[in-house]
């Protein structure tokens, strides 16, 4: 068992639009331990940048509970967000490969 130094559990995030109110998250669970490091993938519009603003402090979890080993979360208390931003570009599909029947 971690010692996470951030814990989401079941966190649920609804914003309200102009087309009325959106689900974005649905029940998110999520230990990360100290010098940790992780990758959120996904397609546009999934819900990785709301995520990482869940876990930075910037947006509140409509349901659900985030935590940090300090009590709560924030860019000043986990240190903000280090490091680059890298997009990958996505994957090319695998090609189905006949080997030796006919």
């Amino acid at each position: 068992m971690i010692d996470p130094v951030l814990s989401l559990k079941d966190v649920h995030l609804a914003l309200d639009g102009n087309a009325g109110r959106v689900e974005i998250l649905h029940g998110i669970s999520l230990d990360v331990a100290k010098g940790a490091s992780i990758g959120l993938i996904g397609p546009s519009g999934s819900g990785k940048s709301s995520l990482l603003m869940l876990m930075g402090g910037l947006e509140r979890a409509t349901g659900g509970s985030v935590g940090s080993r300090g009590g709560r979360t924030g860019l000043r208390r986990l240190g903000g967000v280090r490091g680059s931003l890298m997009l990958m570009p996505p994957a090319p599909p695998r090609r189905s490969t006949d080997r030796g029947r006919s």
